[in-house]
């Protein structure tokens, strides 16, 4: 009986180095983010003269290239210096003060039992190693609203900002989609948190256009992509507040379907199945941007598709503790609209003449299954 892999060879060829649209992928050059890099490399300059770097607090819209810019900053550090070592946590994966503290005391050389140890007596052992270390740590917090949403934000943050180490200090890069994210610490944590403030502004359509093409050159084989795949990948960033990341999944998915097919070429048929499949589940890679509000106010629409704004507040209000203002509310349903989770539409009436009419823009099963896994 043959093997069942045997079957299943590619007849004709597609990807050059199919790796330039990993997710995990550091390109060696960073295109139309000079000014971001450039602040980058300003406030991390002090470690190398061993001096105390500011804390970073990154913001924008996901798959503005935060994320890959910071890790190509650190990378060009570290290799130009041994001043500075970095480690980089998604906190979806790493969200409790015990989890990062051990991902810290690894990166500084702590012996830890494999039976575990208290949180505290971790935490400990860091302060007592990082008397003696040579080297600044940089610690790259990705998805930082996880430890917001999880309450473990401000203990963690109180715990690495003390001054008690002596030279070395951590330095601190908070990643997130959200500029107010901030306001959520504590206030004792807030007066210490010394931070400079970078804004990533989402990829304009032209330089997602070119941003694909480069990432294409680099992933395919010559001429084997078909000429509208880059301008429907780039429309279906765009649509999606100009998200780079999903169109580069696209791509690789596109071209997955057409080996899968042994096609000769990557064509629309393949990337609009790529995409199809991409929609289908980006509703549930939204939950880690999802805040208490936004929870509160898609639930009240899954038992009540259809509110107008006015009443949806109504109901948003008795249904949390502390309610936003009403201009706050507004904003929310706009990031939740820009998630392409629910449709305003402008309707006749109200006190001002004109009301929005508020709809789910998913399935009411899908959001019940993200309030579900949210918790």
């Amino acid at each position: 009986m043959s093997n069942i892999f045997s079957t299943k060879g590619f007849e004709h060829q597609i990807f050059k180095d199919e790796r330039y649209l990993y997710p995990e992928f550091i390109p060696e050059k960073l295109s139309y983010r000079d000014s971001e890099l450039d602040s980058l490399v300003g406030i991390l300059n002090p470690v190398l003269a061993n001096k105390k770097a500011l804390n970073i607090f990154i913001y924008g819209p996901t798959g503005s290239g935060k994320t890959v810019t910071v890790k190509f900053v650190l990378k060009e550090l570290e290799s130009y210096s041994d001043r500075a070592k970095s480690l980089y946590l998604n906190c979806f994966e790493f969200n409790t003060r015990h989890s990062i503290l051990s991902q810290i005391a690894t990166l500084l050389s702590v012996p830890l039992p494999r039976r575990g140890i208290a949180t505290d007596e971790v935490y400990s052992r860091i302060i007592q190693q990082m008397r003696s270390i040579d080297f600044v740590p940089v610690i790259i917090l990705d998805e930082f609203d996880r430890l917001i949403d999880a309450n473990e934000a401000s203990s963690l943050l109180y715990d690495l900002l003390r001054g008690e180490y002596g030279i070395k200090s951590f330095v601190l890069v908070l990643i997130s989609n959200k500029r107010e994210i901030i306001t959520n610490l504590d206030a004792r944590v807030r007066s210490s948190f010394m931070y400079e403030e970078i804004e990533f502004p989402a990829y304009e359509p032209q330089q997602i256009k070119q941003l694909l093409k480069e990432r294409t050159e680099y992933a395919f084989l010559p001429n084997v992509v078909d000429a509208d795949i880059i301008d429907v990948t780039s429309g279906f960033s765009a649509k999606n507040n100009g998200d780079v990341r999903l169109a580069i999944e696209s791509l690789l998915k596109a071209g997955r379907n057409a080996e899968k097919e042994n096609a000769k070429k990557v064509k629309l048929e393949h990337l609009r199945k790529a995409i199809d499949s991409i929609q289908q589940r980006l509703p549930l890679k939204r939950i880690p941007s999802l805040d208490a509000n936004e929870k509160a106010i898609l639930k009240i629409l899954t038992s009540n598709d259809g509110l107008y704004s006015g009443k949806l507040f109504e109901a948003y209000s008795k249904s949390v503790k502390i309610p936003l203002t009403q201009r706050s509310f507004r904003t929310k349903l706009n990031d939740l609209e820009n998630k392409n989770m629910i449709n305003l539409t402008f309707k006749e009436g109200g006190i001002r003449g004109k009301t929005q009419l508020v709809t789910l823009n998913i399935h009411k099963e899908v959001i019940e299954k993200i309030l579900k896994q949210s918790k």
